[in-house]
């Protein structure tokens, strides 16, 4: 009986710590990754979607992680939004990653206009690109 007793409490103490880990990981699975240059910075080439890479300029893009479910739904909303628009060339200063249950997300935007989402270039959403700047650049 003892014996019976002691493996009913281990089975009940492992799910509800199994539970623990997977509300963990699900929140774990929602963050958005920044790589960015400075505010306003001047460089004597223009950023595409591509890698963002220091390249010639010597400066290194910076980084902020910002793992919250909340902020990150907020942005999965914002581009998913946004129509389709005609390709338009313009520097890519800000590159980000977004982690959700569904997968990896790119976009890549400029201080001041342009947004490409997965390769697709995007209507501009002035809402959008200072949502995400007033993020990125506060202190």
């Amino acid at each position: 009986m003892k014996h019976k007793l002691i493996l009913i409490s281990i089975i009940i103490l492992l799910s509800c710590n199994n539970t623990t880990l997977d509300n963990k990981n699900e929140n774990q699975t929602f963050f958005v990754e920044f790589f960015y240059h400075n505010k306003g910075a001047k460089y004597p080439m223009r950023y595409t979607c591509g890698k963002l890479i220091s390249g010639k300029t010597d400066s290194k893009p910076n980084y902020k992680k910002i793992n919250n479910k909340e902020f990150t739904e907020k942005v999965i909303s914002y581009y998913n939004d946004l129509k389709g628009a005609k390709d338009e060339r313009f520097d890519a200063r800000i590159h980000f990653l977004v982690h959700s249950q569904k997968g990896v997300d790119t976009i890549c935007m400029g201080e001041t206009f342009g947004i490409v989402v997965n390769g697709v270039t995007k209507e501009d959403s002035e809402e959008f690109i200072n949502f995400i700047k007033n993020t990125i650049y506060k202190e």
